[in-house]
């Protein structure tokens, strides 16, 4: 009766073999996707590209990178293919899109605590469906979950140049690439490497104005410190090669995020300290949280409006607002957020400001900056 079984279930196998195969090649195969979990990490800057209206990338301090795609209107994860010894990946301290190709990207990868602190540059020519990866943890290391991780941005692509980049460190100053960004050397006309709040050099901002039949010969560096210990905010002329502080920055404040407003305009925030702002804002009643810095770069005047959120997360209108009119090409605005005290506003040239105050503010460290040419 044993030797019965085997061969009754051999037979039923062999009648049965070709409904399974018609069944498999008629059947619907599965399609695999990312699920939305609608919620997770830090979303630290929103990048939009300005080759392609519409396109825009953002970047997460332990959720990696994603892509807005305008046409299918959604997020797509870029770096889901990250394996077990390459997830501090996953927390992106800047991210480069070139000015000229949307789908030309670079992003700074690496967090203290996992893979021993490995950083590596990615780089995608394909909008991040394929990523080739530069290893520089021996030349420099960052902390994509660290402090100042929303500041920036440090790591951008010149203007006039797509083959050169700029990548702002926390610990070892600032780093140039002339072959878009497989190899690195540090600038040693910026005279800082490091700053006590270990967040470094957190901004690089290259004028499309000053391109010249090359690269960028104005470029723009904001240091993560406070002015009382040494220059926040400095300048080049020379396409990076020497760099000078820029008279009248904030000495009691630190430089968060800066962008040109295309009228002639750096526009940079402040803060009175490294942030997120857990700690730094803790104390506060209202819990103040400053907004990314936005501009609209057209030659009419314009208007930045200033938000700000209470303690449950809920957005206000400011009561401080700044009209931006064309200028010189010198001319710096300064907006920031003094979280002790609210809302501060100073304008001023990025040559020979002179700091000055409003004795009729109310808002605490107020004022417009006296000019100087």
């Amino acid at each position: 009766m044993k030797a019965k079984i085997p061969a009754l279930a051999l037979v039923l196998a062999l009648a049965l073999a070709p409904a399974f195969q018609a069944w498999g090649a008629n059947a619907t195969p599965y399609v695999w996707d990312s699920v939305a979990i609608g919620g997770g990490g830090f979303v630290t800057a929103v990048v939009p590209s300005r080759a392609a209206p519409g396109v825009a990338y953002a970047r997460t301090d332990v959720g990696g990178a994603y892509r807005w795609d305008p046409r299918k209107q959604r997020w797509f994860a870029l770096l889901d293919w990250v394996a077990e010894d390459q997830t501090g990946f996953l927390g992106i301290d800047s991210l480069a899109v070139d000015p000229r190709d949307a789908d030309n990207i670079w992003l700074l990868a690496g967090i203290q605590y996992l893979n021993g602190g490995r950083t590596a540059i990615l780089h995608s020519t394909d909008a991040g469906k394929t990523f080739s990866i530069v290893d520089v943890t021996s030349q420099f290391k960052t902390h994509g979950n660290g402090m100042g991780r929303q500041d920036g941005e440090r790591l951008v692509v010149d203007p006039g140049n797509s083959k050169l980049l700029y990548v702002g460190t926390r610990r070892n100053g600032l780093f140039r690439s002339v072959d878009a960004g497989r190899t690195w050397a540090r600038v040693s006309g910026l005279p800082v490497t490091t700053t006590p709040n270990d967040v470094g050099i957190d901004i690089v901002v290259p004028d499309p104005a000053s391109v010249r039949d090359g690269p960028a010969r104005c470029v723009f560096v904001g240091v993560s410190r406070f002015g009382a210990v040494g220059p926040n905010l400095y300048r080049s002329d020379d396409g990076g090669t020497t760099f000078e502080p820029v008279a009248g920055a904030p000495v009691d404040l630190m430089p968060q995020r800066a962008v040109l407003d295309g009228a002639g305009n750096l526009v940079v925030t402040f803060a009175n300290g490294a942030g997120p702002p857990f700690t730094q804002c803790r104390r506060l009643l209202t819990h103040l949280r400053m907004t990314p810095v936005a501009v609209d770069p057209k030659p009419d005047p314009t208007l930045i409006a200033l938000a700000r959120r209470d303690r449950f997360g809920r957005n206000k209108m400011s009561d401080t607002s700044l009209s931006i009119r064309p200028s010189r090409l010198v001319r710096m605005v300064v907006v920031g957020l003094a979280a002790t005290v609210g809302l501060i506003l100073a304008t001023g040239l990025a040559r020979g400001a002179r700091p000055g105050r409003d004795p009729g503010s109310t808002r605490g460290r107020a004022g417009a900056a006296t000019v100087s040419a």
